[in-house]
């Protein structure tokens, strides 16, 4: 908690705007300057003050009503026990003593007694949603913007540690010095400078950047030691390499079916670190077959040996896992990824094509 509070006032004394919104996942802090008086919204919680001395007092406001009042002509709507009229906005409410027109509703609210005037900082209602497009091999990044302030300038915080986490304010010391829209990377984390931002209690949706990528489309089969007896999906992947960090956030997958790019999925992407895939369907295009003619355990190893046949045209990835896998053929097919317990092969369906594959791996 001590780390926390001096990472706030590290926030507060680097930030030189007057309104500065740092949006989470699921929350936002929001940093102003506030004077005697300030009108705390019951949805936001006060986390630092600069004032020598303050505190939060509860205020009531009692209805104020303005009597003898006559309902003008026009369109009224009931909304509770008071009667308004939709053109003018004027409200109206039945009472013993007759017609009366509201002046003030009662209200309650809190208020900040302040010493002086001060910067603050509130956790407020607020979120941001991160997605894409992938069109061919053009990635496409947006924000979605939430937010109960209306202008602010505007940062997101974008880490795994504060997806489920709503009091985690990590040092944003780089943020201040990157220019709009640009964005930085501290431990593990990614920081976007959108810059003064209004309209945001609309909601509002921007094009962050346009990446060039490599993109290549499998059809995934993890391939099972026991026997398939009838053709079973692969699933429809997309590979995406890239020179860049990609946050996690939704995908919508446009790919090319009879000459035309049409969306074909929506999912959400994990993280990327310059390089990841996205498992999408079942696939369309590929089936699999797999049966054991050899599946012996020997001196604390198992022997397999079976055939993989796969119908339909497409490309084929295949993941072959187990304790030091080492495959003991390689033909009609090429090894892309070889690692302690994992070997994956790629290869070509054409329409029906028939693996033999050998491999042993330890107990």
């Amino acid at each position: 908690m001590k780390k926390t509070f001096l990472l706030l006032l590290v926030l507060l004394n680097v930030f030189a705007f007057s309104q500065t919104l740092v949006l989470f996942p699921t929350y936002g802090l929001f940093e102003t300057n506030v004077s005697n008086g300030f009108e705390v919204p019951t949805n936001w919680t006060p986390i630092y003050v600069s004032a020598l001395r303050w505190n939060l007092k509860d205020v009531t406001a009692n209805e104020i009503l303005y009597f003898p009042a006559e309902l003008t002509e026009g369109e009224y709507e009931q909304v509770g026990i008071y009667l308004r009229n939709k053109t003018t906005g004027e409200t109206y409410k039945r009472t013993e003593f007759g017609i009366a027109k509201v002046v003030t509703f009662s209200s309650k609210s809190k208020v900040l007694e302040l010493s002086e005037n001060a910067q603050a900082l509130f956790q407020v209602p607020g979120s941001y949603r991160i997605y894409y497009t992938l069109n061919g091999n053009t990635l496409e990044q947006f924000f979605e913007i939430n937010s109960p302030i209306d202008s602010a300038y505007v940062i997101i915080s974008s880490g795994i540690d504060e997806r489920n986490l709503r009091t985690d304010t990590y040092s944003l010391k780089m943020a201040v010095a990157q220019s709009i829209a640009e964005e930085s990377v501290e431990t593990g984390r990614k920081i976007f400078v959108l810059g003064q931002l209004s309209g945001l209690k609309n909601g509002i949706n921007l094009k962050s950047k346009t990446l060039n990528v490599q993109r290549t489309d499998w059809n995934l089969i993890e391939l099972p030691y026991t026997y398939t007896h009838s053709l079973t999906p692969a699933i429809y992947s997309v590979e995406i390499k890239t020179d860049t960090e990609l946050p996690a956030g939704e995908l919508l997958v446009y790919s090319e079916i009879l000459g035309k790019s049409v969306p074909i999925f929506r999912t959400y992407m994990q993280d990327i670190n310059k390089e990841g895939e996205v498992l999408l369907s079942k696939s369309w295009q590929i089936s699999y077959s797999w049966s054991l003619t050899k599946y012996q355990k020997l001196s604390g190893k198992f022997y397999v040996t079976g055939q993989l046949v796969c119908r339909g045209i497409g490309d084929v990835k295949v993941r072959l896992r187990g304790k030091n896998i080492n495959l003991q053929q390689s033909t009609g097919f090429t090894t892309t990824k070889k690692g302690a317990d994992l070997i994956e092969i790629t290869f070509k369906s054409n329409g029906s094509t028939t693996l033999n594959l050998s491999f042993v791996y330890d107990e």
